[in-house]
């Protein structure tokens, strides 16, 4: 698929483990001919197998691959954003993971809006989040494939577009209730923000998480589209749920709610 915007965009792809996911993002992404620039940023213990990179490599797709150090705490995973970061050569960034899946026409609207609006730094849409159903005789710890269920619209298409930026941050903390990411940003506006991110040291990752967003907000307006940019699968694997916080939090619906999809 070669579309007008192709050479404005670098989609970042950020990798810890879960070679499945990985595998099936590579697949889906080849087979509706991505058209924008992937950099691979891949923080497992090991590097992807050559059989597995082959898989974009065979359906021409743009990609550079980086393997960077064991993402084995937060710092280190913002160290590997912002590295990924300052490789991107295009005018637009938008990070993903490797249980998403894009929605081109989306995101062509997205960056029309950019085009077209210089006072803001970013426009995103919504998700769509679904579950997979897998039949007894399946192997349940194979989590990629299945009939897909339970689909449900995910973020309100609330703009960060007040002037100031402490009453964005504001509208951030006590009513935008939503992350930074899965938007796409000016590379300038989000690569300061990770610049700054890396001198956090909170140990609650979810305290991390809330500082690198309103860095995020603060840095400009963010446009909100009603357009579903991606579908992203909910999962056992979810790395919201390999953090030891998570449990501190289980008695609060909405904040779950809110946060668990990443």
């Amino acid at each position: 698929m070669k579309i007008s915007s192709s050479n404005k965009l670098t989609i970042i792809l950020l990798l810890k483990e879960r070679k499945g996911f990985t595998k099936r993002f590579f697949i889906y992404i080849s087979k509706i001919n991505f058209p924008y620039k992937i950099i691979i940023a891949d923080g497992s213990r090991n590097k992807l197998s050559k059989n597995i990179l082959n898989i974009l490599k065979t359906a021409n797709i743009n990609y550079n691959y980086y393997k960077f150090s064991e993402d084995k705490n937060y710092n280190l995973f913002l160290n590997k954003i912002y590295k990924s970061l300052t490789y991107v050569k295009t005018k637009y960034i938008m990070l993903f993971s490797d249980d998403d899946f894009p929605i081109v026409c989306s995101i062509e609207r997205l960056i029309k809006f950019l085009d077209r609006n210089n006072k803001y730094i970013g426009a995103g849409g919504y998700l769509i989040n679904f579950d997979l159903y897998q039949k007894k005789t399946q192997n349940k710890k194979n989590e990629t494939y299945g009939i897909p269920i339970n689909f449900s619209k995910f973020y309100n298409q609330r703009s960060f577009n007040k002037k100031n930026r402490f009453d964005r941050l504001k509208f951030y903390l006590t009513e935008g209730k939503e992350s930074g990411w899965h938007n796409i940003y000016r590379k300038k506006a989000i690569l300061e923000s990770y610049k700054k991110s890396r001198n956090i040291k909170f140990k609650n990752n979810f305290f991390s998480d809330w500082m690198v967003d309103s860095l995020i907000f603060i840095g400009g307006k963010i446009k909100k589209i009603n357009v579903p940019t991606l579908l992203h699968q909910y999962h056992s694997l979810s790395e919201i749920n390999k953090r030891p916080t998570y449990s501190m939090i289980k008695n609060n619906k909405n904040y779950i709610e809110d946060k668990k999809y990443y």
